[in-house]
């Protein structure tokens, strides 16, 4: 699946997440997915919870990890409210 074509599937989950007020848990190496769609972040760092809040109180955060971290996998958890 191409991005553009990702990133409209997303987008139709997060607006039927508002719509019903379900929670949707998003995996996501990519900090442009999580800026764009999540309310949440968590972030994992072998293991252990590393970041835990909202996108927008935490933008220096998430970068800070995915470029700390550059090539070691992250497991990002995203939550819709």
């Amino acid at each position: 699946m191409k991005w553009r074509e990702g990133l409209i599937i997303l987008k139709i989950l997060k607006q039927l997440c508002n719509q019903l007020n379900q929670t949707i848990v998003i995996c996501s190496h990519k900090p442009d997915i999580i800026l764009n769609l999540a309310n949440r972040v968590i972030i994992l760092d072998k293991g252990k919870i590393a970041l835990d809040g909202p996108v927008n109180e935490n933008l220096n955060n998430i970068f800070y990890f995915f470029y700390k971290f550059n090539k070691e996998k992250l497991e990002i958890v995203n939550e819709c409210v």
